[in-house]
């Protein structure tokens, strides 16, 4: 079994137990209705409601990621495929929501999952996600980590997103390490 498919495992059980400790905190923990805070929203900069993390339950936690993924989907596919560059303008802030929806236990991965995102337009959005203008004109090693390399924790978060949601949220941008080096060649060779 793949190391990745372990650590997908492993951060599956954990929160499943994160969820299962909490709710029986809450169970055992006499709470007052008025006491206990509503789910809120915010607004992004499309129509889509966010929900903040002020869920009380897992179901309700649960509820809300399905939610923001299900208006990730709309977002994403209202007017056709996005181009990549499109793709990770909304998939930053989607992971971001997440992490203040779910449990401590898979903060990681999904804080892992913000920083490629947040690389990956820091990197690739200046020269619209043109890999030829980015080897040429850009940082190429930055670039070829990027969209060559699988991002830490990806795999895992999606898998819990599709576990929880029955939904497949769109994986990252790649490129075959093979192909990027043949077309760098190919452009800096180009070049002499």
């Amino acid at each position: 079994m793949p190391w990745a498919e372990i650590r997908g495992l492993i951060a599956f059980a954990a929160v499943i137990g994160a969820i299962v400790f909490a709710w029986s905190r809450i169970e055992n923990h006499d709470t007052d209705a008025s006491a206990v805070p509503a789910v809120t929203s915010q607004t992004t900069t499309t129509t889509t409601t966010i929900p903040t993390s002020t869920t009380t339950t897992p179901e309700q936690a649960q509820t809300a990621v399905c939610e923001r993924t299900k208006a990730l989907v709309l977002e994403l596919f209202v007017e056709g495929a996005p181009d990549e560059g499109s793709k990770a303008r909304l998939m930053e802030p989607y992971w971001t929501d997440l992490l203040e929806l779910v449990t401590p236990a898979v903060r990681v991965e999904l804080f892992a999952v913000v920083d490629y995102y947040g690389d990956y337009l820091a990197e690739g959005g200046p020269l619209d996600f043109d890999t030829a203008r980015i080897i040429v004109e850009g940082d190429k090693e930055r670039w070829e980590q990027l969209i060559t390399r699988p991002a830490r924790g990806l795999e895992e978060a999606r898998s819990m997103v599709s576990t929880l949601c029955g939904v497949d949220v769109p994986d990252q941008h790649r490129m075959d390490d093979d192909d990027f080096q043949d077309l760098e060649d190919r452009l800096l060779d180009d070049d002499d």
